[in-house]
């Protein structure tokens, strides 16, 4: 025990929190190799062409191999994948928008399914399926991952990780501009590729406890329903039904011109990209890399409104017109 000496950050953690259920680890990659790490057999894992690369390292940790499948235009599996007895299958929930066809494929698959919630944070977890979220693409934590497993097979963690040294550029917002900062997200984001499967930190987890998660989860509605009545008659991909989703992590808009991400960055409207890596290792014709090349992720989250939602429309529509 520990009394009096200098002050820590006034954070404020709640008694019950989004996922408190959940299995709290150091990052979303290890949530997902905690999970494969329960599953008693497995001859192969498939996987989208269209996700993030970081979902090959535990595979590649572990030794289990794994195939890509495609998806189409609405982010549906193109063609239903037949499983072997000891094959399972993994299905991004792209944007937090597709809550609903994660439902059908537990219906298909079952406890085959494997469901990568990293994008959609307010997803709840369906019974009987393997299920991973990465916190930090929702709240401003440099690092953490929750796990859902159904099984009674347990692997034991034995450290907690510790964040400090990844947390400075979360701070230097602050003082700074994110620019500055950016460098140093993408070091500390190196730093979690070479750990190894832990317990979330201490400071992690406290930051996360202390979120206002219904704030969050309002205000990414509103801001995503507003860019969608503005923008939805140019959008070439078809958003699912509002109702058909907790709460998305961006608004996806689909533009044949890829410089746009480039003209709205000028403007101050920074762009993440989701995939680029997907350019250079799948086929040019593939509905993968035209997403890659072609869905622009609008920021929707709790930090702006109405106003800077307003300042993203007119900055399309200024670039369409100038096509």
């Amino acid at each position: 025990m520990e009394i009096g000496g200098y002050f820590s950050l006034e954070l404020n953690p709640q008694e019950h929190y989004l996922h408190e259920d959940g299995v709290f680890v150091n990052s979303g990659r290890h949530a997902l190799e905690y999970v494969l790490r329960t599953i008693h057999r497995i001859d192969c894992l498939y996987i989208p062409s269209y996700t993030c690369r970081v979902v090959k390292i535990p595979l590649e940790k572990l030794g289990i191999k794994y195939k890509r499948y495609e998806i189409d235009k609405d982010f549906h599996i193109s063609e239903i994948v037949d499983l072997g007895e000891d094959d399972y299958i993994l299905y991004t929930n792209y944007f937090g928008i597709m809550d609903s066809y994660v439902l059908e494929l537990s219906k298909m698959y079952g406890s085959k399914l494997l469901v990568d919630n990293a994008q959609a944070m307010y997803a709840k977890p369906i019974k009987g399926v393997r299920t991973v979220y990465s916190p930090r693409k929702f709240i401003g934590v440099a690092d953490g991952g929750i796990a859902y497993s159904p099984t009674d097979l347990y692997y034991e963690i034995t450290e907690t990780d510790i964040s400090v040294e990844r947390t400075q550029y979360l701070l230097s917002r602050y003082d700074y501009s994110s620019a500055i900062g950016y460098a140093a997200s993408k070091e500390s984001n190196k730093t979690i590729e070479g750990t190894d499967l832990k317990w979330m930190s201490n400071l992690t987890k406290t930051i996360y406890k202390s979120a206002d998660f219904e704030m969050i989860k309002r205000k990414r509605r509103d801001n995503f329903n507003y860019l969608h009545e503005k923008l939805c008659n140019v959008n070439g991909f078809t958003i699912p039904s509002l109702d058909s989703f907790v709460c998305p992590m961006i608004y996806p808009f689909y533009t044949k011109d890829e410089g746009l991400i480039q003209k709205l960055i000028k403007d101050g409207i920074f762009i993440a990209v989701y995939w680029p890596y997907v350019i250079q290792t799948c086929s040019q014709e593939s509905v993968a890399v035209d997403l890659a090349k072609h869905i622009v992720a609008l920021p929707i989250d709790q930090r702006y409104g109405s106003h800077e939602m307003e300042y993203i429309v007119e900055h399309i529509q200024k670039h369409m017109e100038d096509v």
